[in-house]
């Protein structure tokens, strides 16, 4: 079939074969590609570490009174849709999403503090090894995120608070499944119903309106 080529057998194969080389814009935008993937990556580092935190509304399955932090054990997970402030995880959907960044500093002393003895440059004590990991912070944020579902379960219950015993034991599911389905970090359920209470009572007491 004539397809309208006009020159040798040798011109028209040269030709295809620079058609198919990658053009300028093909380079571009496989480097703009690798940068955002790269940036994403360290985004998540940052937020699975602590030191970017991300606070929204929950809207859905169940809607939220007030704002909560995504639970930074989350972070593989997340899905971005950055136009619209708008984090998902799995079916969990929050909106008007910040990003705070929180950086260690180290405070001089005065220097009427160094004029009387106090030596300037004191190196750092020695870091003690890493103890225990608190989990306060994932207990509250797994309790604020399926709060609905933490009170319906106490409203079941004659003494009006939740069975801690199955509640730990739900917990402890839902931070593996975040985890990836990986056991490492996440507290075994007796650590999770001794702590269970304190926090719940806690939340509580500092916001009235969850009751």
């Amino acid at each position: 079939m004539d397809d309208g080529w006009v020159g040798s057998l040798d011109d028209k194969r040269a030709v295809a074969r620079v058609a198919r080389q990658p053009t300028p814009w093909d380079e571009v935008n496989t480097t703009r590609k690798q940068a955002r993937a790269a940036l994403e990556r360290d985004f998540r580092a940052r937020i699975a570490s602590g030191e970017v935190v991300l606070t929204g509304l929950q809207i859905a399955p169940t809607a939220a009174y007030t704002r909560s932090k995504i639970p930074p054990i989350w972070a593989p997970r997340l899905r971005f849709l950055t136009t619209k402030n708008v984090v998902f995880m799995g079916n969990i959907k929050f909106v008007d999403v910040l990003a705070s960044h929180f950086v260690r500093t180290t405070i001089p002393l005065p220097a009427e503090a160094e004029a009387e003895g106090a030596p300037a440059n004191t190196p750092d004590p020695p870091k003690k090894p890493p103890g225990r990991p608190s989990y306060k912070r994932a207990i509250e944020e797994d309790l604020r995120t399926h709060w609905a579902d933490v009170r319906r379960r106490a409203a079941k219950e004659a003494n009006g608070k939740p069975n801690w015993s199955e509640l730990a034991r739900v917990m402890r599911r839902r931070l593996i499944k975040a985890n990836n389905n990986h056991h490492d970090g996440i507290p075994e359920e007796p650590t999770l119903r001794k702590h269970l209470p304190r926090i719940y009572k806690q939340l509580l007491r500092e916001n009235p309106a969850l009751n």
